[in-house]
């Protein structure tokens, strides 16, 4: 609501102005039955770490993790559960964060697996994480929405071919995380496929958070996880506050010294489409 406010000022401008807002989402993490198999541990430690490091108030937080049904899903969910248990409670920014993300958990209406915990007297406003448990049928209302805080809801499925309209319902994202075996490949290429057109940065067996400054960088996203397709992290960053001009047919001394066809920079250059110093 706050991006597309100042989306819709600068638009109203006499001289509109673009507006390059990433403004975070869900980042759904999806767990194939085969990886569950293979490191369910591992992976319940590294999504604790993702979900609870810095109170969870980081925009690629995994909001959403797909788990399937059964005995391995259960045994997942439960090791987890323990784990969001044991850990301390997490600062939060504020009182108005605090107070919006506890009256959020109750919107959400999901299933809660962590035991409720008494308010502590440390000093800062404090929540322990929370685990939460949906039917991936379930998913809609507020379980469309990022819950900016330490909260994970797990998502229950059947058929992997269940979670793509799941995934499509969320809308933008910044992040899709696939944790699959190699002997799944094909099950998961659809969900590869779909990835590549609902989120910036479809990354495989790890978490979302921790973004490189480099130059595969994306961070952003289809909105509503952003407002532009520019990525706001990286080494093309710089090109959200560029405005391509063509010099066309100009002679050589009104051209800058970049574009002269001497390169009296020596720098290296893209000539019809070929990169070099000439």
């Amino acid at each position: 609501g706050g991006g597309r406010a100042l989306m819709d000022r600068a638009a109203a401008r006499p001289d509109p102005i673009p507006v390059f807002a990433e403004m975070g989402s869900l980042n759904p993490l999806v767990i194939t039955p085969g990886a569950l198999a293979a490191r369910a541990d591992a992976i319940a430690a590294a999504l604790l770490g993702s979900v609870a490091t810095f109170g969870g108030q980081l925009c690629t937080k995994p909001g959403l993790a797909f788990v399937p049904d059964g005995a391995a899903g259960d045994a997942f969910a439960a090791t987890l559960t323990a784990a969001f248990d044991d850990r301390g409670p997490e600062v939060l920014l504020g009182p108005g964060l605090l107070e919006r993300f506890t009256a959020g958990l109750e919107e959400l209406g999901a299933e809660r697996l962590t035991a409720p915990r008494e308010a502590d007297d440390a000093p800062g406003f404090r929540h322990a994480p929370v685990l939460l448990q949906a039917r991936v049928e379930e998913l809609e209302g507020p379980l469309l929405e990022e819950h900016f805080g330490p909260a994970l809801v797990l998502v229950r499925y059947v058929a992997l071919a269940d979670v793509g309209p799941a995934l499509e319902a969320l809308g933008g994202q910044l992040t899709l995380t696939l944790h699959a075996e190699e002997d799944e490949v094909e099950a998961v290429a659809p969900l590869v496929a779909l990835g590549q057109a609902l989120a910036g940065r479809v990354l495989f067996n790890g978490v979302p958070t921790g973004v490189a400054v480099s130059w595969a960088m994306t961070h952003g996203g289809p909105w509503p996880a952003g407002s532009s397709p520019h990525t706001s992290v990286g080494m093309t960053a710089l090109e959200r506050f560029l405005r391509p001009v063509t010099l066309q047919d100009a002679p050589a001394a009104l051209l800058p010294a970049a574009l002269q066809d001497a390169n009296p920079l020596g720098i290296w250059r893209r000539i019809d489409g070929e990169m070099g110093k000439v």
